[in-house]
Formats: structure tokens, sequence, C-alpha cells
């Protein structure tokens, strides 16, 4: 997944690098936060209870990763602004962690991944960066679980990157069936084309009430177009049909996103943009826009990795039922966000 908060190792574990390589195991960690001082307002709440004003931690991660021999790596993250109580997960390992895997290489060109990690696919580039990167997520890809446990083949051929997954549908113990999914990461025009497309089959079923049948299934489709040191554009289209486990109607969800990136001073300030528009059928439409502009101090420099943020984040729904009033909601965010190491 893509990372623009970098992550600088630290050896925590005494590593010699001798004539033939290094020794194993060795082990790194990062830790990224970011918080925001938010203004908010949405006129859907009677009595402006839409409204408030509030600092908060955003996102908050512990990282550790490691090699365990020259083909074995391994990461654990956790996220500290999550519980990690797993009495309701049927992977055992609660909300508040992220990543805990192995991969092991297979050959020069295959890699298979065993535990929790993230499930690509769901919505394709929007799904690609750090939740520290991304202020407003669409419609469709909007709570859509990102990290899994499961089983992933990770084939290589030049360029091209694949991914075939096999994860747990969703949080019932007693799941019959698992979801699969299938992602290309294209890279194409020497790297300036970079597409992602994605297919995956989710089984619904409920423990409660012994329904099941149902299936549901997500489809993205998208690209960034990179002019190096200049800009680059990205536009995405995701899907999303939930079959209804009762018979009645399905819920189907569709987004366009158009993200935009520039760079000037060197990569020092970033103004951003991005476009949403997405429907849910029978149900509603929604505009968004975010406008904002970041800004990277020590940009191609070694040491501690931050930024500065000011964005603007507007997106009104328009309801299909009569009588309804369209909703719209607005924020103001300001903050900041970091990545340091130390030993």
């Amino acid at each position: 997944m893509q990372k623009r908060i970098l992550i600088l190792p630290i050896i925590l574990a005494s590593t010699q690098v001798l004539a033939d390589g290094p020794t194993y195991p060795d082990h790194y960690y990062g830790l990224y936060m970011r918080s925001d001082l938010e203004m908010n307002n949405s006129d859907g709440d009677v009595n402006n209870e839409g409204d408030s004003t509030r600092i908060k931690s955003k996102y908050l991660r512990v990282n550790f990763r490691g090699s365990l021999s020259e083909d074995t790596t391994y990461r654990v993250r956790f996220r500290l602004d999550k519980t990690l109580d797993s009495s309701s997960q049927i992977d055992g390992t609660g909300v508040g962690v992220n990543y805990a895997y192995i991969d092991h290489k297979l050959t020069p060109t295959m890699k298979i991944r065993f535990g929790k990690q993230y499930f690509a696919g769901v919505c394709g580039r929007e799904g690609d960066y750090s939740g520290a990167d991304v202020y407003k997520y669409s419609l469709t890809c909007d709570n859509n679980p990102f990290y899994r446990e499961g089983i992933a083949l990770k084939p290589k051929f030049g360029d091209q990157n694949f991914v075939f997954s096999l994860v747990n549908s969703g949080t019932e113990k007693n799941q019959k069936s698992l979801g699969m999914g299938a992602t290309w990461y294209g890279n194409l025009m020497g790297g300036q084309l970079k597409p992602i497309v994605s297919y995956v089959s989710m089984p619904s079923e409920d423990q409660a009430s012994g329904l099941q049948g149902a299936t549901n299934t997500f489809m993205a489709a998208g690209a960034r177009y990179t002019e190096k040191g200049s800009y680059y554009v990205e536009l995405t289209a995701m899907s999303a049909n939930k079959e209804s486990r009762t018979g009645g109607a399905d819920t189907d969800l569709n987004s366009t996103v158009i993200d935009f990136r520039m760079y000037a001073d060197g990569g020092k300030i970033q103004p951003i943009a991005k476009y949403e528009m997405s429907t849910e059928k029978d149900v509603k439409d929604r505009t968004a826009l975010t406008l904002g502009v970041e800004y990277y101090p020590n940009h191609g420099k070694k040491g501690v990795d931050w930024r500065a943020h000011a964005v603007y984040v507007t997106s009104t729904d328009s309801f299909d039922a009569a009588g309804v009033d369209d909703i719209t909601s607005s924020s103001i965010l300001l903050g900041y966000s970091l990545a340091f190491t130390g030993s």
C-alpha cells in the first residue's frame, strides 16, 4: 500500500553486516501520528448538534517489522486509537491490530503472505493511501475494513504486480466460507502511469439469524498519471453490490473519485484537491470536495518526517425520498502528521 509518510527504520537488535551479507534476525520500528483541530458544521441536525470544534488524534500507529532470514520477513502494526478487544472478532486480534503477518519468498518472482494484512481491492487507488493522508473517504470506500486475516499469493511479472487473496469474509466466528480478491498493480510508461484494477467477492452470512447465501461484490479500476516533480492526477471508479440476506432490496454503491496533487518549492509545498461523485441506488447522491495544502519542511532530508496541513472538506447528500432535505456538511482541518523513530 502506498505510504507517503515514510518509516525510517532504526535497528533495535544488534545487526552486524559481514562481507557475505547481513545477519538475521533484524528488527525495526516506527511511530506515526496525525492530530487535527477540527471545526465541523452540518445542517442535517437540529439544535446545531452537527456543529463541533475539537482537537482529535486521527491517526496513531506503532509499527514493528524485520527480517527473519533472507527470504522471510514479518510486520506487526498496532492502532493505539482502537481497541485490542478481540471478543467480537473472528481473527482473534481486535480492530486495534492492522498488520500481523509473515512474508516468505517462494521464488524470485513469487511471495506468500500469511496473517492479518491489507486487503487490496475494495477501494482501488483511494484505498492505497495511508489513512494519515486521507481527509475524507468516498461513500463506496468508507467503512469497508481494509485489514483482514488471510493468505495472499503475490506474483510479479516484470514491473507488473498481482495479489490473489483468501480472507475472512466478516466478523462472524462460525463463518462458512472465505472471501476472495484479485488485484493488479500496474506500472506502465516507465512508471508515469500506474493503474490499480481489482475484484472482490465476499460471502455475507449472519450467525444470529442463520441467514446465508448472499454475496457482496466490489470492483474498482483507476490509475495515477505522474508528471515527475510537478504533479499527479488520479481517477478511480468503484462499485459495491451488497445482496440482501432477507430477499429485500440490494445495496448498490457507485463512486467516481478524482485526486490531484502539485509539488511546489521542491516538494515542500503540496496543494491537494479531491472531488467525489457517488450514488447509493434509490437512497441518495453525494458530491464531495476536498481542498487543502500540505507543508513538508524536511522534504528530501534525513531525520524526522513531518508535515503541517490546512484542509477544507465539504459534502452534500441529496436524498431520493420526497420531502427529505439535502444535507450539507463541512469541516476545516488544521493539523500535523509525524513519523519518527528512536531507540
